[in-house]
């Protein structure tokens, strides 16, 4: 008997996912300042915050952001 012509079944016959299945969470975070800034806090709050938070949009740990209207606060560096 040709053992050459017997099929096995193997694991490489189901096609792949092209992502592996992961568990999501979806959060949704809420700040805001108790008290308006200083311009001397923006100067170092927002060199290091914007680039970071861009970085996680990029990476797509987030997903989507928003910024209220309603905010006193000035963000003019």
């Amino acid at each position: 008997m040709d053992q050459s012509s017997e099929k096995t079944p193997s694991t490489t016959d189901q096609p792949k996912r092209p992502f592996p299945i992961l568990p999501i969470a979806k959060i949704l975070a809420l700040g805001r300042f108790t008290s308006p800034p200083t311009p001397e806090q923006l100067k170092t709050i927002f060199p290091k915050e914007v680039p970071a938070t861009l970085l996680l949009h990029l990476n797509g740990k987030i997903e989507q952001w928003w910024a209220r209207h309603d905010q006193k606060v000035r963000y003019s560096l």
